[in-house]
């Protein structure tokens, strides 16, 4: 006979002597398979409360799951490929479903946790705050710590050397290079597009946009020799191209096996090719202006025919910070933030100026007022509120991200309205690109809508001041 027993498992040590308030399970102490199961049962009911305390909650409720894997479903791999081919339509459908309020998305981005898509009311609170990091949530999400990938990393480093130099050096350089990248566009777009008589087929994105940015970049980060530097091109538009197509083949594994997957996935190998490549040609080019700044020294000059590009800002901000730095991520890292999205507008941009050929006439004229003979200057840019109200109604419409301030939550965080975030949790603010309240027609193209807009704040701001 089978000795039969019967085990509770108390979870305070004041229940030891109350078995009622115990948790029962019945158990055959001869049989293995019992004991295992009941094994199971405690693993499985560890999980739930693990996984329970660590779901973002709002006024003590978990915050709902937008979408959840399907009942027949063993994992969520499928339910995050859902959300990433149909990201923005299912983001537009859970700020319907859910009136506005926070709700829970599986990403294949953020394979390891799950993303909180909260109200644009959080916004403010948000901006500002240290414990949610942008520059962590992309090292994480976009394998930032593997071979190949760590052009990533240079965002979370200590001594933020990019954002310093982007946010100082560069935004100071822009007005006295807008002349030279004007004449640098329009080279790079004959190129690009030929002057021949007559028509002919171009490819928008590859053909055009990529390699066009790809060169205005370079004449601003590295110089106007390296923006003729075809190798270079190539790496740029390259890289820019392969770390995405590298990052979207990596999701095919779980995390903790990427480091392995990484060395034998075809479009990893062909990244750190491009790296290594990358770093032998920044190389040269810093041994080069070392050359050139001894020459200059030895011969009395102060430096004034030294190059003054991203490259030397870089290179003169490290001395001063110390720290980590890595000039070959780092270019790498600044080409492929400018040329994706800027490349990204442009092409969306002429596509829909394609579709809307009604446009491109009232733009030209504005072009030619504005400059009025004269080469382009900030002045003459300010004067295209036109350009500037297609641009923006094109980014509505089409926006590089389905959200924005994508955050990690780097300690348990609560927000307005008690909703807890739990550390590891990713969080991005829900957009208001077509919210009928503030959009007219919000589905619709509309070039002049933000013209339109400006006037009126214009109109309205004179009737005020009168």
């Amino acid at each position: 006979m089978t000795l039969t027993s019967r085990l509770y498992i108390p979870w305070h040590s004041a229940n030891l002597s109350t078995p009622s308030t115990a948790l029962i399970f019945p158990v055959s102490l001869g049989s293995p398979i019992a004991a295992l199961a009941t094994t199971f049962v405690l693993i499985f009911l560890a999980a739930v409360v693990s996984a329970t305390s660590k779901t973002p909650t709002t006024e003590g409720k978990p915050i709902p799951l937008l979408n959840p894997k399907r009942w027949f479903e063993l994992s969520t791999a499928r339910a995050r490929r859902r959300y990433d081919t149909d990201s923005w339509n299912m983001t537009l459908k859970g700020m319907d479903k859910y009136h506005g309020e926070p709700f829970r998305v599986l990403t294949g981005e953020l394979d390891g946790t799950e993303a909180v898509v909260l109200p644009p009311r959080y916004a403010e609170e948000l901006k500002n705050d240290e414990r949610l990091s942008f520059t962590a949530l992309k090292k994480k999400s976009l394998n930032g710590t593997l071979p190949g990938f760590q052009t990533f990393g240079t965002l979370d480093q200590d001594n933020r050397i990019i954002q310093m130099v982007t946010q100082q050096e560069l935004t100071r350089s822009l007005p006295r290079l807008t002349a030279a990248l004007s004449s640098e566009c329009a080279a790079a777009l004959e190129n690009a597009v030929g002057h021949g008589a007559g028509w002919h087929d171009v490819v928008v994105r590859g053909g055009v946009s990529l390699p066009l940015v790809a060169r205005l970049n370079t004449l601003v980060f590295m110089g106007r020799d390296s923006c003729y530097d075809r190798e270079w091109i190539d790496i740029v538009v390259g890289f820019t191209v392969n770390i995405m197509l590298a990052n979207m083949a990596l999701r095919a594994y779980p995390r903790w096996l990427r480091p392995l997957a990484s060395h034998f996935v075809p479009q990893c190998r062909l990244l750190r090719a491009q790296e290594r490549r990358a770093r032998d040609i920044i190389d040269e080019k810093l041994a080069a202006r070392r050359s050139l700044r001894e020459q200059e020294t030895n011969l009395g000059g102060g430096g004034e025919s030294l190059p003054s590009d991203a490259l030397d800002w870089f290179q003169s901000r490290h001395q001063r910070l110390g720290g980590e730095y890595n000039p070959a991520l780092t270019q790498l890292m600044l080409s492929f933030a400018a040329t994706h999205t800027t490349a990204d507008l442009l092409t969306q941009v002429i596509l829909d100026l394609a579709v809307h050929r009604d446009l491109v006439e009232p733009l030209r004229r504005e072009v030619v007022e504005a400059l009025d003979g004269k080469p382009i200057d900030k002045v003459a840019t300010q004067k295209m509120k036109l350009l500037d109200s297609v641009m923006k109604e094109t980014q509505r419409l089409k926006p590089m991200q389905i959200a924005f301030m994508e955050r990690e939550v780097l300690e348990d965080v609560t927000l307005a309205g008690n909703i807890k975030l739990r550390r590891g949790t990713a969080t991005m603010i829900m957009p208001r690109l077509r919210d009928p309240t503030l959009y007219e027609k919000p589905d619709e193209y509309d070039g002049y809508r933000f013209y339109r807009l400006r006037q009126q704040a214009a109109k309205e701001k004179e009737s005020t001041y009168y």
